[in-house]
């Protein structure tokens, strides 16, 4: 949704002005620091931290990467 215009935001049933500042807001607080550019180092210290859960069964887990 980072990439969505106001204008398109503005379209979503729903949506006012108000709302679709808080968005906006959030989605830029969502963003890594420097305004979202990570580099590979950067992203590969990230992707070590991500936890891997298992769902009991090996076959579903090979097939999710798991």
């Amino acid at each position: 949704m980072h990439a969505a215009t106001r204008r398109n935001l503005l379209k979503i049933k729903g949506f006012s002005e108000i709302k679709v500042d808080k968005v906006k807001d959030a989605v830029a607080k969502c963003q890594p620091a420097g305004g979202g550019f990570q580099t590979a180092q950067e992203l590969g210290q990230q992707r070590k931290r991500v936890l891997k859960i298992s769902t009991g069964s090996k076959q579903f887990d090979a097939i999710l990467g798991g």
